[in-house]
């Protein structure tokens, strides 16, 4: 896993053992994706030494009796427009460039496929890919000090304007860090809850974590070209130290083009394992 994805790892571990996490301003989960929410702690935001040992005893205790960190049934779904199986949702889309009022919406949504204890983080690593020999244009540049600095945004909720139900039962916490190679745009985000507010999510109900927010405020080179979207991979927390790694569902989406664009990253995605020290 390359080192910033670890370090979005690491800090979720710290966020889901907070007692009471903040809100960020107006009750909005929101930020761009260079930010963090994570600051603004306090001490006393923090359950004591003593109390969380246990918790976590009693963490691994029920992971190893469930055999480990899996969830052999989860499935990642991403749509554009509305949140995947609703009417209107989309695995393409035609962007609204030249309408500065206009924003494209992305949806990360999740089929748990198991029971658990209280869902309170996830991870997700997205790729925005240029077609095989392409380049991204400076649309795409929206990492920080890049020429679209602020175009992208993203919202966890939990959130009435959510047309799907979402797990989150208070807010919580997100990190979010974008790079870029000449090719492709690399996103990385977490999101965390409390552990002792987090509740049970249904295995078979489908809910959404997350949504990208691509914002046209300019109109950049590089907004109309075909851009083959991917979600790698997920970490789902289904409580402490119960984290399993799914790269499994319907993890491609196409921009300003046709699906056929991501044909050439299915091929070369293959069977994706977790590497390193976070190994299951």
């Amino acid at each position: 896993m390359p080192r910033r994805a670890l370090a979005v790892a690491v800090l979720l571990a710290s966020l889901i053992a907070v007692s009471a996490a903040s809100s960020a301003p107006n009750g909005r989960s929101g930020t761009r994706a260079e930010e963090t929410a994570a600051t603004g702690f306090v001490a006393s935001n923090f359950i004591p030494a003593n109390h969380l040992d246990s918790v976590l005893v009693q963490a691994d205790s029920l992971v190893a009796r469930r055999g480990g960190a899996h969830a052999d049934s989860a499935r990642l779904y991403l749509s554009w427009n509305r949140p995947w199986g609703m009417r209107g949702a989309s695995a393409t889309h035609m962007p609204n460039c030249g309408r500065p009022d206009a924003a494209d919406t992305l949806y990360l949504c999740f089929l748990p496929g198991r029971t658990c204890v209280g869902f309170c983080s996830f991870s997700a690593q997205l790729y925005f890919r240029a077609a095989p020999g392409d380049t991204l244009g400076p649309y795409w540049q929206m990492e920080k000090g890049g020429g679209n600095h602020g175009e992208l945004t993203i919202d966890c909720g939990p959130d009435e304007t959510f047309p799907q139900r979402q797990p989150w039962p208070t807010a919580g916490m997100m990190v979010a860090h974008m790079d870029r190679t000449p090719a492709s745009a690399h996103l990385i985000l977490g999101y965390a809850v409390a552990y002792n507010v987090a509740r049970p999510v249904a295995p078979d109900s489908v809910y959404t974590l997350a949504r990208v927010i691509l914002h046209h405020h300019h109109d950049l080179r590089g907004c109309r070209q075909p851009v083959a979207v991917e979600w790698a991979s997920a970490q789902l927390g289904f409580w402490l130290h119960d984290e399993p790694i799914v790269n499994r569902g319907e993890r491609f989406a196409a921009y300003a083009g046709d699906l056929k664009i991501c044909d050439p990253f299915r091929r070369s995605a293959g069977a994706w394992e977790p590497r390193g020290s976070l190994k299951r």
